[in-house]
């Protein structure tokens, strides 16, 4: 029970000395990842939905540990960036699936017309 009060104690320390500018930046990112990941509009499925979480939440915890300049194992870095990979991946497949549609239903109103 020590150890853990000591490391929150620390963690706090840790916190309460970051330069107000780079936690000013952090909530930049993290606005414009929300921004990013928000569905615009149309109907977003659950797996859609929870992909971009993932990602989101990835994407920032990546950008604070380069801010912060943190050392991390090569496991970590290749969990994360699975994550984000494999994301961007669906998001292509989707994405080329949409626009595949939206031909097919482009050709059926010409022939129709």
């Amino acid at each position: 029970m020590v150890e853990n009060s000591k490391m929150k104690t620390t963690h706090r320390k840790a916190f309460i000395n970051v330069p107000i500018s780079i936690s000013g930046e952090m909530a930049e990112w993290s606005k414009a990842l929300v921004l990013g990941t928000s569905p615009s509009g149309g109907v977003t499925s659950p797996l859609t939905h929870n992909i971009s979480a993932t990602a989101k939440s990835a994407a920032q915890t990546v950008i604070a540990v380069i801010l912060f300049s943190e050392v991390k194992s090569v496991l970590w870095w290749t969990s994360n960036s699975i994550v984000l990979i494999g994301s961007g991946l669906y998001t292509w497949i989707r994405n080329s699936e949409m626009e595949s549609r939206l031909s097919t239903k482009a050709r059926m109103n010409k022939k129709t017309k």
